[in-house]
């Protein structure tokens, strides 16, 4: 694995950032999956930390998904991104979609 992508997002911009993600991610990455990590980064202590690890479908592969979250601030959490080349440069590219679509 070893290929990373991380940024920061306040907590209202990372549900829709992660079920943009869903269009090409499939699999174990459900609703309920957005949901879960989007509770967690709002229920987070300040300096608090988690690693979420998944089992995803990206073009038509079985691919590990992990994801850490780094609650430092309040009204912000950075979410990190550890999976196989071709998904973390997607997950790149979609991040600067959707900051860019936001004039972020």
């Amino acid at each position: 694995m070893g290929h990373g992508s991380s940024t920061s997002f306040d907590l209202p911009d990372l549900a829709p950032f992660l079920k943009r993600l869903s269009a090409k991610i499939t699999g174990g990455y459900t609703a309920k999956v957005i949901s879960h990590v989007a509770d967690l980064a709002a229920r987070m202590n300040h300096e608090e930390e988690r690693s979420l690890e998944y089992r995803v479908v990206f073009k038509g592969q079985h691919v590990p998904l992990n994801i850490g979250l780094f609650k430092d601030d309040p009204a912000a959490i950075t979410i990190y991104f550890h999976a196989p080349r071709a998904l973390a440069e997607f997950i790149t590219s979609e991040m600067d979609s959707f900051f860019g679509e936001r004039g972020m």
